[in-house]
């Protein structure tokens, strides 16, 4: 439960501070590779791989559910 509150007080931070996409201290893409992503062909789950991430978090970038201030 430690970690769930420290996670907590780390997103708060950030969202506070405005440290969106690749300003976030644990962010794993740039923006260049967001818009990569979006304005791809490949399947997710081989951008997933490319990148790090999870076919989850392609999908979400894709349908802007995540990353949404990147246009």
């Amino acid at each position: 439960h430690t970690w769930t509150n420290i996670r907590g007080v780390e997103v708060a931070q950030t969202v506070k501070m405005d440290r969106r996409g690749e300003l976030c201290p644990v962010a794993k893409l740039t923006t260049d590779a967001v818009l990569e992503i979006r304005s791809s062909s490949i399947s997710g789950k081989e951008l997933a791989a490319k990148y790090g991430v999870t076919p989850a978090t392609v999908t979400d970038i894709r349908k802007k559910r995540s990353w949404k201030h990147i246009h």
